[in-house]
């Protein structure tokens, strides 16, 4: 089937070929693994007499947990009594797209809660804790570096880099 998305919902044209005289239901289910993602997760579509399509709309749910990009077929079902499949066109797959930062928020504070810190060089070192809540997928990276005009050094501004591995936890 056509596959449309606006927002969280996804529409699938469902096209009625041949016979058209009377109502007839066409059932139809999301795979397993999608029916805490997609709603409504099974029914039937219901074709009029005459009618030559419908949209089914399946709306993704939003569920709190962060995720990469998840993929589900939604497949149609044999009518239980008028009207019969096409051999081909039974299945459509809905991507959901990654959601709520799969890969985390990250937050970056000083020690002891600072909003700034002032170091002698050589001397001193300035602690930082990067917190990463939410989604841990996958492996990050975050490049810190101080604010022009912040760093100063006898020869003058100093911009100094550092870059942070966050790995992935289990």
């Amino acid at each position: 089937g056509e596959i449309t998305t606006a927002d969280s919902v996804a529409q699938l044209r469902v096209i009625r070929d041949g016979g058209r005289f009377e109502q007839v239901t066409v059932p139809f289910e999301v795979e397993l693994a999608g029916r805490e993602d997609l709603s409504p997760a099974m029914g039937g579509i219901v074709f009029a007499a005459e009618e030559g399509f419908e949209i089914l709309q399946l709306e993704a749910i939003m569920d709190g947990i962060p995720e990469l990009d998840e993929m589900f077929n939604i497949t149609l079902l044999p009518p239980p009594t008028l009207g019969r499949l096409a051999n081909i066109n039974t299945v459509a797959t809905i991507t959901i797209l990654s959601n709520q930062d799969p890969s985390g928020v990250l937050e970056i504070f000083l020690s002891n809660n600072a909003s700034a810190v002032s170091v002698e060089e050589g001397v001193q070192y300035v602690e930082i804790e990067v917190r990463r809540s939410f989604g841990s997928q996958g492996e990050v990276s975050v490049a810190i570096a101080t604010i022009e005009g912040t760093a100063m050094a006898p020869q003058g501004d100093v911009m100094a880099l550092a870059t942070i591995q966050l790995i992935e936890t289990v």
